[in-house]
């Protein structure tokens, strides 16, 4: 069986006795979990990421199915980010929010796109602290933001946030809105131009009144231009594997708080068109990985690594999914704009508002 780790349980496995951790403390080590399994995918080769290698602290060579898996996730959610860049008129102003960003490296990875886009990383503060520390200590990574060190601010009004012209910091409990409103207005957050909100495994670990607060909020923080969210989530939670999945999280200090009351994908995607979101697209990950990701690519990496556990591969699979959610401007939510593509991206299991 394949180890456990608490943001993607990619197998039924026997927990170890010390791996019981409690609230908020155990979801936030799944960053370096999840940082971790990212990186046994880069440094296999599978994706290209120059940065990962300096938040993770013990490198570790996963399974070929966790890689696989971690695989199929970033190339996702790559290729969401990617249209939405893409959709938008070239040179126009765009934001992205990363919610729960933890120690991942999406927004160096974003960074780099021309596009004049600033990215906001919104996390825990004792998450977004330690990786400021990080950033300010590896010359790598501050290079990537800055021209200059000394153009990078520590904002000590923000817990020590890391500032530049285009990233952006949020040390906040996204469960508190107002201060997270709060946080993202003094950061420099615009309710006026295209804006792309990232959640991978956040939402679940809230309680079900909890994140449909945040969808919700998300829909209306941005009213005078289109918006998008792409969020990567497990579901299915009452079959066999279902059942040995949430257990697992549970037994970790993680238990999948949301997941129950939206256990399929129809009722995700009804979920997001009654928060405001004005069409609704989703693909579990199987597939994402067999139709969605380039077939060069995936000939590509199907060489890199032995792989004969295919039946648990499928079954992984359909336990995951990435959801994209498009809205309008205010008063006409279900005319996305520029943001079609984005709408589009996995055109299948599309709902749109019914008031469309």
């Amino acid at each position: 069986m394949a180890f456990f780790h608490p943001d993607d349980p990619l197998a039924a496995v026997r927990m170890p006795e010390n791996a019981a951790m409690a609230g908020d403390n155990a979801v936030q080590s799944t960053t370096e979990d999840a940082a971790q399994s990212k990186l046994s995918v880069v440094n296999l080769g599978y994706l290209r990421d120059d940065y990962l290698q300096y938040f993770v602290r013990r490198p570790t060579r996963r399974s070929p199915l966790i890689n696989r898996g971690y695989y199929s996730r970033m190339a996702g959610i790559r290729k969401v980010v990617d249209t939405f860049i893409g959709s938008v008129p070239e040179g126009s102003q765009v934001q992205i929010v990363n919610l729960g960003a933890g120690l991942d490296t999406l927004a160096f990875w974003i960074h780099a796109k021309p596009n004049p886009l600033t990215i906001f990383e919104v996390d825990f503060p004792e998450v977004l602290v330690r990786k400021a520390q990080t950033i300010m200590r590896k010359e790598p990574l501050w290079k990537a933001l800055a021209e200059n060190k000394n153009d990078i601010r520590i904002d000590p009004s923000a817990g020590g946030a890391v500032r530049t012209e285009r990233y952006r910091m949020v040390p906040v409990d996204m469960r508190m809105l107002d201060e997270m409103t709060e946080g993202l207005r003094a950061a420099g957050f615009r309710e006026d131009v295209p804006t792309l909100f990232i959640a991978e495994c956040v939402l679940v670990y809230m309680q079900p009144m909890q994140s449909d607060a945040v969808i919700r909020w998300a829909a209306s923080s941005v009213p005078r231009a289109p918006s998008a969210m792409v969020v990567y989530e497990q579901v299915n939670p009452h079959d066999a594997f279902g059942r040995t999945m949430t257990r697992n999280l549970e037994s970790r200090g993680c238990p999948l708080l949301g997941l129950f009351e939206y256990p399929t994908i129809e009722s995700q995607q009804n979920r997001y068109v009654r928060e405001g979101w004005g069409v609704c697209t989703i693909a579990d990950m199987n597939a994402v990985y067999d139709t969605h990701i380039d077939r060069a690519e995936i000939n590509r990496i199907q060489r890199l690594e032995i792989f004969d556990e295919f039946e648990e591969w499928r079954l992984i699979q359909a336990h995951y999914f990435i959801l994209v959610a498009v809205k309008g401007v205010q008063g006409a939510v279900t005319s996305v704009g520029c943001l079609q593509p984005v709408a589009d991206v996995w055109n299948t299991h599309t709902h749109t508002r019914p008031d469309a």
